[in-house]
C-alpha cells in the first residue's frame, strides 16, 4: 500500500504520538519510514552571526542541528529496532516546506503530522497540518496527537 512514509516531528511528545501512529503504519505496510525534522534558524543564532562572526555562527548552527538529529536518532533506532526500516532528515527551513522537499526526494507516497495546531485561530488562518495538506500531491494523514 505504502513504500514511503514521510512523517515530520518537532520533537515533542505530541508530534511522538504522530510518529507512532506512522511507524504502526510502515510496520503494516511494509514501508520505509523517513522522520523529518525542520529547524527554523532561532533568534540567538542569527544574533551570534550578527555579534561575533561566522565562524561562531556555524558553531551555533551546528550546535542545533547535532542535538536535533541525535533526538530524532533515538527514535528511529527505537522503531528500527521493531523491523521497520528508517531514515532521519533534519534540515533548516520550514516544516511545511521540509516535509514536501523530503517526500519528493524519497518518493514518499505520505506524509503524516499531528493535528497541533489545528484548533482556534489556527484553524482559520493556517497551521503546519492543514497547509501540508493543502500543498501536498501526495496523501495526507493528520494524526489526533491530543
Amino acid at each position: 500500500m505504502y513504500r514511503a512514509i514521510v512523517v515530520g516531528t518537532d520533537n515533542s511528545d505530541r508530534a511522538g504520538a504522530a510518529v507512532e501512529h506512522a511507524a504502526e503504519l510502515a510496520k503494516a505496510t511494509g514501508a520505509h519510514l523517513h522522520i523529518v525534522t525542520a529547524v527554523l534558524a532561532p533568534a540567538a543564532i542569527s544574533a551570534a552571526h550578527e555579534s561575533v562572526g561566522a565562524a561562531a555562527y556555524q558553531q551555533s548552527a551546528d550546535a542545533v542541528l547535532t542535538a536535533q538529529q541525535k533526538n530524532i536518532d533515538s527514535v528511529a533506532k527505537r522503531i528500527e529496532a521493531e523491523g521497520v526500516p528508517t531514515t532521519t532528515h533534519v534540515h533548516w527551513g520550514d516544516p511545511i516546506s521540509t516535509l514536501h522537499m523530503v517526500a519528493a526526494e524519497v518518493g514518499g507516497d505520505l506524509i503524516v503530522v499531528g493535528n497541533k495546531g489545528l484548533s482556534g485561530v489556527r484553524r482559520l488562518f493556517g497551521s503546519i497540518p492543514g497547509s501540508v495538506a493543502r500543498k501536498s500531491n501526495v496523501a495526507v494523514l493528520i494524526v489526533h496527537t491530543g
